[in-house]
């Protein structure tokens, strides 16, 4: 892999113009303050370890060990939260660290925030529509399974048997997520960041190998990320919208998605693409993503999509009116199309040949069907375009992420990566055909 210094120019230019279009837009998006610096997203990273596996097997692996070697503070996110594996694993690593903490005789308090969307419907449904949101009392910890007020500051967790993906980073893009994490979530009465402590030293975690070697056939995987030094990296911030022209039936309405970092970045990087695009989603059910990717096809760029089949049906016929499997079988419909256009004789006025289109379907592994870490479904969002540009995050390709859910992704700009066996050599073990242009016939 080419260590690189910088994001080229080709992609910056077009991206920042992009948002710059629909800057209007944006002013009253939470947050907002990158609206008019959009340079302040811009940074670098030191990636360490990328894992996949399912939800559970990468909190023990590499969550659950960076909590308990926490100093000052630890900010947890996420979607969901219900009673699992992982809330029960949370809870015990926060008892374990308290303990440390008591028998190393610390001083200094240990902040820890814990802020989730949503833990069942009722909640969802009367949960305030203000900034603000809610803020739990202690005494309702125990009913969100977590400890006592002993130790917590807040409330937050989910994750069943779904295949994930995490990537551990270091440097200066902690503090653009931590810039973005204080605007949304973060308390007023919170201090900032302070260094490093001798008194928190002295507490010994004895944290777990998170390398640890795993079966070939296991979908629990970590290899170190391939880079030697600091990654050209820009932080995509993706705010909750609501849906300003909201309808019932989500399908007649073709309204363009907010102009979000996170979206923009996707479309610029579609649009530049020049060889190849691989995109690993929970579902598809976004248009612009499927007009965007046959726009690449008719230019000769090669498309995979790896996805799940069925996956939270009703959540997507209640944002989308569609569903996953409808908007695909509609894609290759036109992909089809797009490869039995008439072309020209005249070679001067040939258009490129259309590039190949492969979809996948994930499979459990009937062989470790019974295994605790054998993934049900694929939740794992990645985008790789040209081996180039590696996009990890929360948001994937449905109508939810691209228009009213705040998500949030890291584009790492890693030329010649060779990373995306970790993933590849655990999925193609688990892979269902549902199209490809070399086996048209292979249409499930």
């Amino acid at each position: 892999m080419t260590d690189a210094t910088e994001f080229p120019q080709s992609f910056v230019r077009p991206w920042k113009e992009l948002l710059q279009s629909r800057r209007d837009e944006q002013e009253d998006d939470f947050p907002s303050y990158y609206v008019n610096n959009i340079d302040s997203l811009i940074t670098t990273s030191s990636p360490k370890t990328l894992y996949v596996g399912t939800g559970h097997s990468i909190y023990t692996r590499a969550l659950l060990p960076a909590i308990l070697s926490a100093k000052h503070s630890v900010q947890l996110i996420t979607c969901y939260w219900a009673a699992s594996p992982s809330l029960d694993a949370i809870r015990d690593t926060f008892e374990k660290l308290a303990k440390a903490r008591i028998e190393a005789n610390v001083k200094e308090p240990l902040r820890i925030t814990i802020g989730f969307s949503s833990f069942g419907l009722f909640q969802k449904l009367f949960h305030p529509a203000s900034r603000e949101g809610y803020v739990y009392e202690p005494s309702k910890w125990p009913k969100l399974g977590l400890p006592d007020q002993q130790l917590l500051q807040n409330a937050n967790i989910d994750l069943t048997r779904w295949f994930e993906g995490c990537v551990e980073v270091e440097g200066a893009i902690v503090d653009r997520l931590l810039a973005f994490y204080d605007r949304v979530w973060g308390c007023n009465d919170e201090p900032s960041r302070l260094l490093d402590s001798r008194e928190d030293s002295q507490i010994d975690q004895r944290a777990p190998d998170r390398l640890q070697a795993n079966s070939e056939t296991s979908a629990t995987q970590s290899i170190d990320f391939p880079a030697s030094g600091p990654v050209p990296t820009i932080f995509l911030p993706s705010p909750h919208h609501r849906n300003p022209r909201f309808s019932f039936f989500p399908f007649l309405s073709q309204t363009n998605p907010p102009m979000t970092p996170l979206n923009a970045a996707l479309l610029t990087l579609f649009s530049n693409a020049q060889r190849r695009i691989t995109i690993l989603t929970p579902n598809v059910t976004s248009w612009p993503v499927v007009e965007s990717l046959l726009d690449a096809l008719a230019r000769g760029v090669d498309v995979q999509i790896r996805t799940s089949k069925g996956m939270m049906l009703i959540e997507q016929l209640v944002t989308a009116g569609t569903t996953t499997s409808w908007c695909l079988r509609k894609f290759i419909q036109r992909y089809n199309a797009l490869v039995n256009q008439p072309r020209s004789s005249d070679p001067e006025a040939q258009s490129p040949a259309p590039g190949k289109l492969e979809i996948f379907y994930y499979k459990q592994l009937d062989a470790r069907r019974d295994k605790e870490d054998e993934p049900v479904v694929s939740h794992f969002k990645m985008t790789l375009v040209d081996d180039e540009y590696l996009v990890l995050g929360s948001g994937n390709m449905d109508r939810a992420s691209w228009w009213t859910s705040q998500e949030i992704g890291l584009l790492f700009y890693v030329p010649g990566f060779q990373g995306q066996h970790l993933w590849n050599d655990v999925l193609e073990k688990r892979t269902e055909v549902l199209f490809q242009s070399d086996h048209p016939k292979r249409l499930i």
